[in-house]
């Protein structure tokens, strides 16, 4: 394997790695604007999407489809473990309250949106996408089958793998 620099991040409980709608908490703005640019200034990097992946898992696998659709100019390869893609009503208060309660900033921000406006992009550029989700949780895994049937219908090549046994 060739040498590689992880950076873990701690999004703050339930923020699910967005600008809150208040202002309260910038976390893609700090990540996206301050910490990438940061390692590449400050590390050996390749400063190429081809070489920078994102990775989470539940909150973080949002934060990953999020983030890596979003900014796919930065991210070459996003990989989202178990990602809690729910609807705005089936998050919890606290993961609601961060959106403002507004079904509409929700709605611009989760990777539902994102990937249908930026599909003919990542299907352009060549965007690695991975997700991975265990058959235990049914609701959750029902929802991210909806999201691999919607990038299969989008034709965005993705790996997709259910994993039995394996919980949340």
């Amino acid at each position: 394997m060739p040498e590689v620099i992880i950076v873990l991040v701690q999004g703050l409980p339930s923020v699910r790695y967005i600008n809150t709608k208040d202002g309260t908490r910038p976390v893609e703005n700090v990540i996206i604007k301050d910490l990438v640019p940061h390692i590449d200034a400050t590390y050996r990097t390749i400063n190429n999407r081809y070489f920078r992946g994102i990775e989470g898992m539940s909150m973080g696998g949002y934060g990953a489809l999020h983030l890596g659709l979003k900014y796919n100019e930065l991210f070459g390869v996003i990989s989202a473990l178990a990602p809690s893609i729910l609807p705005m009503k089936e998050e919890p208060l606290e993961v609601q309250e961060n959106f403002g309660y507004d079904e509409a900033y929700y709605t611009l921000n989760d990777p539902w949106t994102i990937v249908r406006e930026k599909a003919d992009v990542l299907k352009k550029d060549n965007t690695k996408l991975r997700i991975l989700i265990g058959d235990t949780y049914e609701k959750l895994s029902n929802v991210v089958s909806e999201y691999h049937l919607l990038l299969d219908s989008l034709n965005i090549t993705h790996q997709y793998y259910v994993i039995p046994g394996a919980e949340h």
